[in-house]
């Protein structure tokens, strides 16, 4: 993903030429494909620039004040709430968000990461949206700080690599992610959300400018609730489209058919595209909707052949911060640049609307907003969301993690944490991914949503789809109704007579769309590929970082199986270690390790 990048002298001695250059090293790193743009300001002690799709924010960069004193650097979208489009603050604006230490950011709408620099006081602002969703990352040394959107342009100013961090190994295995601030690296770490940092010579200055326990209960009707979401979201969308033929990635789930049919109703070209293996409910499911709304549906079947296609140059862009198993959207990027390259990505339908983490939270979820136990709120995370692995247990994993959680403890709904912990980084998957591609818009942080769901709406009351379901079959009945769900083959509100029918189907072997197979056969792909035996052959970088234990767990694998997300997990970091090493991908014969270096 592109953005924005910078470095700040600490003193002096810091010659401005070698600060200069390694600003242009980030900005390299930066633009992983040919087509992105670049540009860079170099002052006294300090050199800033951005990489960006001249979509977004296409004016040059950095913005400067009327009075000269501050330029700023502005990655992603400012809303109005008057159902315009999104905007690019200027220079004036950006000074006035971030005064008082970011006093005027807390009502700011939008996802974006920023960056101002005050050239006379040697002072640098950064901020990031209130959930993190366009990251900017950070480190330092004794001579200079530096910051950008992507952790391998921090990688590439640094004289060696840093240390693996050892939480971030537990994390990952555990999650497939980490949580918290971190990276694979230690003394490379994100900006938190809802951030506002001072950074000077002297040392910096952080604050948070807004979290969710800002968020205040109060509690709605359903129906009254149902009715301002689909007006709030109708705006969201409106604000986040614009002309032209639309590229949307469509499964068979909720969130992006929501998207979808909102778009469809509005008049939009929309061109859906859909990954998944041929036949599965998610191709099926998406094509049926393609129908009903008479637009040109393209499907990216996964194969033995193709299904790790792109997903080496995927976890490069992603720093290799989440599993591989998790980015089938490498196969339709080339898509996604079709069109208008604008698309949108609801990507916390599930969790804010539907209630689908609260399975995690069996004792807190019933307690009532104002009265959360966070305590145990944190640990029924640990220990429901934590997947087995051979090389931590899940006690190890919880002791590691918890002051990572702790920071996030607090607002109306458990939903908060899933959020702070999960869906910033889940944003790797999809959103991010595509950023080098096509800009990338979600309605579904809209800070009128976030209020309207999280302090609306009790968890109780929107647990199980108990809202979501309704609403959608309320607004736009005609993908919802009938039109089966990927999770249980059937349609949200189907009519005896449907579910009869679909009774008699069964009996009688007939498959139907919607039934509840995965739509990747990751276990079947991995056995096809022999990967554990190749992996079990090959000299792995990684296993250095684990001391062995994947050297011992392939070894075992007969008697003590490897699923497939481990063995994938552990071809993420094997592919992301020599990438970040600047060495040949493995070699074994087989296009799936067969990894080009970006």
């Amino acid at each position: 993903m592109p953005g924005i990048f910078g470095i700040l002298a600490k003193h002096p001695a810091v010659a401005d030429e070698r600060l200069h250059a390694r600003a242009r090293r980030m900005a390299i790193a930066l633009r992983t494909t040919p087509w992105l743009r670049t540009e860079h300001r170099d002052v006294p002690g300090f050199s800033a620039g951005r990489v960006h799709l001249g979509l977004a924010n296409p004016a040059p960069q950095p913005a400067e004040t009327l009075d000269g004193g501050l330029g700023a650097w502005f990655d992603g979208q400012l809303y109005r709430g008057n159902g315009a489009g999104g905007v690019t603050p200027t220079a004036d604006e950006v000074a006035a968000l971030v005064a008082d230490s970011g006093a005027g950011l807390a009502r700011a709408d939008g996802v974006f990461a920023l960056a101002a620099f005050h050239q006379a006081s040697g002072e640098l602002t950064l901020a990031t949206d209130r959930l993190g969703f366009r990251p900017l990352y950070w480190t330092e040394t004794p001579d200079w700080f530096a910051y950008a959107s992507e952790a391998k342009a921090l990688l590439a100013i640094l004289d060696s690599l840093p240390p693996v961090d050892e939480v971030s190994l537990r994390q990952f295995f555990a999650f497939d992610y980490m949580l918290g601030e971190r990276t694979w690296w230690r003394g490379v770490e994100l900006v938190p959300p809802g951030a506002c940092w001072r950074v000077s010579a002297r040392g910096r200055v952080v604050r948070r400018y807004w979290s969710f326990k800002d968020i205040q209960p109060d509690v709605l009707g359903v129906r009254e609730a149902a009715s301002e979401l689909a007006g709030r979201w109708r705006r969201a969308v409106q604000e986040r489209t614009r002309p032209g033929a639309t590229p949307l990635l469509l499964s068979g789930g909720l969130d992006s058919r929501l998207v979808f049919a909102e778009l469809v109703e509005h008049g939009h070209d929309v061109a859906p595209v859909t990954f998944g293996e041929a036949g599965s409910p998610d191709v099926m499911i998406a094509a049926r909707c393609a129908r009903l709304a008479r637009c040109t549906h393209r499907a990216v079947h996964v194969t033995e052949r193709n299904w790790w296609d792109g997903r080496d140059a995927a976890i490069w862009q992603t720093d290799g911060l989440v599993n591989a198993q998790h980015l089938p959207v490498a196969l339709a990027l080339e898509w996604m640049r079709a069109g208008n390259q604008w698309t949108l990505k609801h990507s916390m339908g599930d969790v804010m609307f539907g209630g689908s983490g609260h399975w995690l939270f069996p004792t807190t979820v019933r307690q009532p907003a104002g009265g959360k136990d966070w305590p145990l709120v944190r640990e029924e995370f640990l220990a429901n969301r934590s997947t087995p692995n051979p090389f931590f247990t899940a006690a190890e994993v919880a002791d590691a993690s918890r002051p990572d959680c702790d920071r996030y403890l607090g607002g109306p709904s458990v939903d908060c944490l899933l959020i702070a912990l999960g869906q910033r980084r889940w944003q790797l998957t999809g959103a991010l991914a595509m950023l080098g591609h096509c800009e990338v818009m979600n309605p579904g942080a809209s800070l009128g949503i976030l209020e309207l769901m999280l302090g609306g709406l009790g968890d109780r009351q929107r647990s199980g789809n108990r809202f979501y379901a309704p609403f959608l079959c309320a607004i736009h009945p005609r993908y919802f109704r009938t039109v089966p769900w990927q999770k249980t083959g059937k349609g949200l509100d189907e009519p005896r007579s449907l579910r009869a029918w679909r009774r008699v189907r069964k009996a009688l072997g007939f498959g139907a769309a919607g039934s509840t197979r995965d739509f990747i056969d990751y276990e079947g792909l991995v056995a096809a590929d022999r990967l554990a035996e190749r992996l079990a052959a090959a000299d792995l970088v990684a296993d250095e970082v684990m001391r062995g234990a994947f050297r011992t767990a392939l070894r075992r694998r007969d008697e003590v199986p490897l699923p497939a997300a481990t063995l994938l997990a552990v071809l993420t970091l094997e592919t992301y270690l020599r990438q970040a090493a600047g060495m040949a991908p493995l070699s074994t014969g087989r296009p799936a390790l067969e990894a080009t270096h970006p």
